[in-house]
């Protein structure tokens, strides 16, 4: 493990829960039960209620409509409930060993997927969400003796059940220590695997949470047509170091009017920090 302390970070042989060195080694894990029924009736009702009463935006994720209207952001501020949840301790102590106990929440997203698979037949390609953050060549493998380092951590608070026909989520375990993105030409395969290893699949009951570091290769496994969708909220915490991105850079920034209209062009605008939409505040 990595320990943070006054913004440095230390080696450290901490008692730590098991789910945070299984987060560590394998790139993702899950927690059973974090919350009970009643809590995530009272959740779902309150994000069904933002679904009602805030309109979905149209981020660049939102190829169309119906993509954009999966999504709400910025949760905290729209659900008493939400910024109530992704402060647990059950998330906190896994996550906190890992990230710090400075650690911050960079997005906060509930995403609902719809029944059925018209929307997304064959899932989501493999992907990463961040990095790699130690970027390395094809066989320069992790050195085994030192703690691999984790920015940001997304967690998924599942409000309904997921099982293998609603197209889980599925991580290849260790991958995000290879220092590189999925290889493209394989984006789609089912049957992808790393260092021997093939996909796992997130099989969860509402109340359930699943934690994957942002550089695990990741995806949506294809839905089939009796698939119930998917409703969760999304959050990720990262490090100190990470900027949050729960609002566009457009309208949280430090710039003032007077500076951004000095700006020449766009490099002199994101050197500023207005940035073009990621994938996590997208």
């Amino acid at each position: 493990m990595i320990e943070r302390v006054d913004s440095l970070n230390y080696p450290s042989d901490a008692v730590v829960p098991e789910a945070a060195t299984t987060l560590e080694r394998e790139g993702h894990c899950v927690l059973r039960s974090v919350f009970s029924p009643a809590e995530i009736d009272a959740l779902r009702a309150e994000i069904l209620d933002v679904y009602a009463r805030v309109p979905a935006e149209m981020r660049q994720s939102a190829i169309t409509p119906e993509v954009g209207e999966m999504y709400r952001y910025w949760m905290f501020h729209h659900s008493p409930l939400c910024q109530r949840a992704i402060a647990r301790r059950e998330i906190l102590d896994v996550l906190e060993p890992l990230l710090g106990g400075d650690c911050h929440v960079i997005a906060c997203t509930s995403w609902r997927n719809p029944p059925g698979n018209a929307l997304t037949p064959n899932g989501l390609q493999w992907h990463v969400d961040g990095g790699p953050h130690v970027p390395r060549n094809e066989g320069a493998a992790w050195p085994a003796h030192i703690a691999y380092p984790v920015f940001v951590v997304a967690v998924h608070i599942h409000l309904q059940d997921v099982t293998a026909a609603d197209g889980p989520t599925a991580c290849i375990p260790g991958s995000h220590t290879s220092g590189r993105v999925p290889p493209f030409e394989r984006r789609w395969d089912l049957d992808l695997e790393y260092a021997g290893r093939g996909a796992v699949q997130h099989l969860v009951r509402a109340g359930d949470v699943d934690c994957r570091v942002s550089d695990v290769w990741h995806r949506r496994w294809p839905p089939t047509p009796e698939a119930k969708g998917r409703f969760f909220l999304q959050t990720n915490y990262a490090r100190r170091d990470i900027a949050q991105r729960v609002l566009p850079t457009e309208q949280v920034n430090h710039a003032s009017p007077e500076s951004l209209a000095r700006a020449r062009d766009d490099r002199e605008r994101r050197l500023l920090g207005l940035h073009p939409q990621g994938y996590f505040d997208a």
